[in-house]
């Protein structure tokens, strides 16, 4: 009998590669939609905010959201175009946190 430590999960690299780029299509998305918004709201917000004083209001806080999800976009970006063709990619419970696997199954 083999004994295994912990959850490990065998994903080819095809399968992986397409989750990480759903995953930079959703951060993209999500960068997007964060940046237009405090761009929106940076129109009509006060000086303070507008001239980068304010560190703790709704805009900086959309502005760090949109940095955010636009570095996760190209982590994942860099990560897709690195994997080793045709391999098989054990990962842990860390690496799945890590890579997102469990948000993208609703959990």
């Amino acid at each position: 009998m083999q004994v295994i430590q912990g959850v490990k999960v065998q994903i080819k690299t095809e399968e992986l590669n397409k989750h990480l780029n759903e995953r930079v299509v959703f951060h993209r998305g999500k960068a997007v939609a964060y940046g237009d918004k405090a761009e929106e709201l940076l129109k009509m917000a006060p000086d303070e905010e507008r001239h980068g004083k304010g560190s703790s209001g709704p805009v900086s806080e959309l502005q760090r959201t949109h940095e955010h999800h636009r570095r996760r976009a190209i982590y994942f970006d860099f990560l897709s175009n690195h994997l080793v063709p045709d391999a098989v990619y054990e990962l842990s419970e860390t690496d799945m946190t890590n890579l997102e696997i469990n948000q993208s199954l609703g959990y």
